[in-house]
């Protein structure tokens, strides 16, 4: 059986669900344009890394990855 951290966090008191689909930053399950807009807006320096920057190191992980297979 596979579980995923929703499957099992979703009967826990403290998850909060959106009830609203035009909202994507509310909520346990949000999107990913919504998570790199908080990684932006909490940046405390330069050394942080930007959502751009992290993008950009999937993008080349999953490149990797294909070339790989």
């Amino acid at each position: 059986m596979h579980l995923t951290n929703y499957a099992i966090n979703k009967d826990s008191d403290d998850f909060v669900f959106n009830e609203d689909p035009n909202k994507d930053d509310i909520g346990h399950k949000r999107s990913l344009r919504a998570v790199f807009e908080y990684i932006d807006k909490h940046r405390k320096g330069p050394s942080d890394k930007s959502s751009k920057q992290i993008w950009g190191e999937i993008k080349d992980v999953i490149i990797k990855t294909l070339i790989t297979g």
